[in-house]
Formats: structure tokens, C-alpha cells, sequence
């Protein structure tokens, strides 16, 4: 029996092996997306595996603007936020609080009044908000970003958690304080993620 010429196996091995890659990584890719969710009904991002949170710690958030740096304020606080849902929180979109603080002529701010926090609480059903500031500055051959950030109850104004966190970096491939701060955020997110394990 003749056999495939050499170049013809190849191709069509190569090609095998391609199409297996593709799917493989559709699949993948797929998972991935599924793994946080928005509800256009509610407003809620949320996980699938969500995990339960402490006693006392509020599962409702929302997150504002961050203050600061303007060139990462934006990211950060979105970074931040996304990271949340896969802790156990229910974050409102950023959208709908927008909405509120537009309407009581919210100034940007990392504190939040009482006024502002009952209207959050009544209008959106949230019980606690994510507060905070976030700086950068880099040179030639160093960078950094601080980022403080704090968890509020609507309810009493408290501060029920709270965190600092930076990224110090010296000769580093990037002194773009943008991927610094992507950095600092994820920090603060496995502190958080620490301390709400302690609590458990």
C-alpha cells in the first residue's frame, strides 16, 4: 500500500494538531468568561462559587472612584472591584452608584457622609462601600504606587476594614506607574482575601 508522501503527513498532522489547540483553548476561554457574571436585572456582579464572607462583614458593596492619581485612579478602582465578587461580596455596578451620588452632587471624595450612605443604602439596598485614595510616582530606575483603601458600613459610618498596600520596584523593566498599580491592587485584594480568612 502506497504510503502519504512526507510533506502531505505533515500537513495534515500539523493541521490535526492546530484544530485540537483551537478548540481547546475556545473552551478555555469560555470557562473564563463564565466565571464572573453581570445581571443585567440587578445590577449585581457576582461569581458562581461564591464564597461565604464572615459574620459581620458586609456582602452588598459598592466601590467609588478612587481619589488621586488620575492617570490610574480609573483602573485601579476597577481592578479593584472586579476582584471582589470571586471574595463572596455582591458588588453593585459602578454605573448605578454613579447615578446616586450624581444626584445628591456627590464631590470625589475618599470619605463618604451619612447622607450620602443612607441614600446608597436605601436606593440600592447596598450595606457597605469601598473607599479610598491611590498615588504614584516613579523616576529613571524606580517606581511605586500606595494604594489605602477602606471598607465603610452603611449603616453605622464604621470602618470595618481597612488596608494599605504599594509596590515598591527598583530597576524594573516598566516605570509606568499604571503597571505599578496594577500590581498594588492586587495586594490589596490578597490582603483582604487574608483577612477575611482570619475572621472565618
Amino acid at each position: 500500500m502506497d504510503s502519504l508522501p512526507r510533506e502531505n503527513y505533515f500537513i495534515r498532522t500539523f493541521s490535526t494538531t492546530r484544530f485540537v489547540q483551537i478548540v481547546a483553548f475556545a473552551l478555555l476561554f469560555s470557562s473564563f468568561v463564565s466565571c464572573v457574571t453581570t445581571s443585567t436585572s440587578t445590577g449585581i456582579i457576582t461569581t458562581p462559587r461564591r464564597q461565604s464572607l464572615p459574620p459581620g462583614v458586609p456582602s452588598r458593596v459598592g466601590v467609588i472612584l478612587f481619589k488621586g492619581d488620575r492617570t490610574i485612579t480609573l483602573q485601579a478602582t476597577e481592578q479593584f472591584l472586579n476582584g471582589l465578587p470571586s471574595l463572596g461580596f455582591q458588588v453593585v455596578e459602578r454605573s448605578q452608584i454613579n447615578a446616586v451620588l450624581k444626584e445628591l452632587g456627590f464631590q470625589q471624595s475618599d470619605s463618604v457622609d451619612s447622607t450620602t450612605r443612607e441614600r446608597l443604602g436605601k436606593l440600592l439596598g447596598l450595606e457597605g462601600i469601598f473607599v479610598g485614595s491611590i498615588t504614584g510616582e516613579s523616576s529613571a530606575t524606580w517606581i511605586d504606587s500606595h494604594l489605602n483603601v477602606r471598607l465603610v458600613s452603611i449603616e453605622t459610618g464604621k470602618v470595618v476594614w481597612a488596608a494599605e498596600a504599594h509596590d515598591p520596584r527598583l530597576f524594573t523593566w516598566s516605570t509606568d506607574v499604571r503597571t505599578s498599580a496594577i500590581h498594588t491592587v492586587r495586594e490589596a485584594l490578597k490582603l483582604l482575601r487574608k483577612d477575611l480568612l482570619n475572621l472565618k
